[in-house]
């Protein structure tokens, strides 16, 4: 096999389903920034009191759709789980430990660790680096989730006909839009059309999401009075990066500022992508991050 030489070699794609649409973005890496090679939008009819991963079938028939529409790779594609459907926890393990020595250890205390049977548990970890108050030892985040959760995305890019890569939680992959010297004490605040999603996690890895629906789209970016209470209920750190569909200004920023009582910026975009609006963010972050890897 020579490789490829069409405008998708060595892209990505990242998707994202909500319900009632699939957002797809497919990206390639040029001189350090991003380009986007398409970007797609595909709208589906899901049933009146379900979700997708209840009836996945509308959500599948929809990707295939906006692959087959846009001419998009099916290849090196990644998607995400919310960080509410999964488990991150911190562990330690000696230093020395191989891979499957890890794997072993992090298994035999899966009963204790996690609220999942281990016929029904899907698990992977992450080595963040050596202890700081144990030399002998080494920080390792695990990310668990119910093997059955993970089927059924994996069961939705088989049956649009996708090669899917990798699968991230959404809240880890959205610390990636953040500054450099971002510290712990930030969050991310999403708000897409009528869906709201705080995203915050801690030093050590472990992530946190809430999500609420307000009964009218936030065009302007305006949270209701009752979003707000809620916002405020969590205990909000002193910086929220805020991602809107709307394209806030710094008086609408300013604005939220004062009603929630913390800093609210704009979360910023990685070079590149500065055209793909707030719907598009996750989609274009998993894309991005596939292309890391």
């Amino acid at each position: 096999m020579l490789g490829r030489f069409s405008k998708d070699a060595g892209s990505f794609t990242g998707i994202e389903i909500v319900e009632n649409a699939v957002r797809v973005v497919q990206l390639r890496k040029r001189k350090r920034r991003f380009e986007v090679l398409c970007q797609a939008q595909e709208p589906y009819q899901q049933p009146a009191d379900t979700t997708w991963m209840v009836q996945p079938a509308h959500a599948a028939a929809a990707l295939r759709r906006a692959f087959e529409r846009h001419g998009v790779c099916p290849h090196r594609v990644a998607m995400a789980l919310a960080a509410d459907q999964v488990i991150c926890k911190p562990c330690r393990v000696p230093r020395q430990a191989c891979e499957e020595q890890i794997e072993a250890q992090l298994l035999a205390e899966a009963e204790r660790l996690l609220p999942f049977a281990l016929d029904d548990l899907a698990m992977d970890f992450h080595v963040l680096g050596p202890c700081s108050d144990e030399p002998n030892s080494v920080d390792v985040m695990v990310a668990a989730c119910r093997q059955s959760t993970l089927a059924l995305v994996q069961s939705v890019a088989r049956h649009a006909g996708l090669q899917l890569e990798a699968v991230e939680v959404d809240t880890i992959a959205l610390t990636r839009l953040l500054p450099p010297a971002c510290s712990d004490q930030s969050a991310v605040l999403r708000i897409d059309l009528q869906n709201i999603a705080l995203h915050r996690w801690q030093r050590q890895g472990v992530c946190q999401r809430w999500a609420w629906t307000s009964t009218e789209p936030m065009l302007s970016g305006e949270l209701p009075e009752q979003v707000v209470l809620a916002l405020v209920s969590k205990g909000l750190p002193a910086d929220l990066w805020v991602s809107s569909g709307a394209c806030m200004t710094p008086r609408q920023l300013h604005a939220m500022s004062e009603r929630l009582n913390v800093r609210c910026r704009p979360l910023p975009s990685p070079g590149g992508l500065e055209c793909l609006g707030g719907p598009m963010l996750l989609a274009s972050t998993l894309a991005a991050g596939g292309l890391r890897a």
